[in-house]
């Protein structure tokens, strides 16, 4: 019967319906296939033959382990964004003379490209964008403080200092208008928005 169904097998993949982050459980039990399939039990598990789907318990432990890993890889993913974050803000603005605002600001305009249909849609790809930050452009090697650390982690979180639009921050005026200015060193620092 296992030579027969073999060059028919197909990797049957099912579209769970949830509700409140549980599978329902009554789409699943609808759908009785006709003929066996070969169903995954976990990632790493080798593909095994069976009579009938999965059980109730079977879908719970997959579930359980989609989202640990998604919550792991998530997990990964903010603590890149974090570092990346905070080299930017320690690279721009790493003084300690320098106000918490202006520390901030640089984060918000980074996360504000972010949220921009003009820019890139991640933190990466915004950073390495050509020409937009000497330590990327210049391949430095930035290793941030505590403080970049915590303004990093706290414009991750949500935090802005500024409007939506402020996209820009340079030592000369750019897009339609400055928002605000800081002047340290005989330098000015703009930080400019776009419409």
């Amino acid at each position: 019967m296992r030579k027969q169904l073999m060059p028919m097998v197909a990797i049957a993949c099912y579209v769970l319906a949830f509700n409140s982050n549980r599978p329902n459980y009554d789409i699943i039990e609808q759908y009785k296939p006709a003929t066996p399939i070969l169903v995954a039990k976990s990632y790493n598990d080798e593909l095994k033959f069976k009579e009938n789907i999965l059980t109730k318990e079977q879908l719970d432990n997959i579930i359980a382990d989609v989202q640990k890993r998604e919550k792991e890889e998530k997990l990964k993913q903010y603590q890149k964004d974090l570092y990346l974050l905070s080299q930017v803000r320690y690279s721009e603005v790493g003084s300690n003379n320098i106000p918490y605002w202006v520390q901030l600001m640089v984060g918000s305009v980074v996360m504000n490209r972010v949220d921009s249909n003009k820019f890139p849609n991640t933190i990466y790809n915004v950073v390495h964008q050509y020409n937009q930050y000497q330590f990327v452009k210049f391949n430095v090697k930035v290793t941030p403080n505590a403080r970049a650390l915590f303004n990093a982690e706290k414009v991750l979180k949500g935090y802005r200092n500024c409007s939506k639009n402020t996209v820009w921050q340079s030592e000369s005026r750019q897009g339609n208008g400055t928002y605000k200015t800081f002047r340290i060193n005989g330098k000015t620092l703009y930080f400019c928005y776009s419409n």
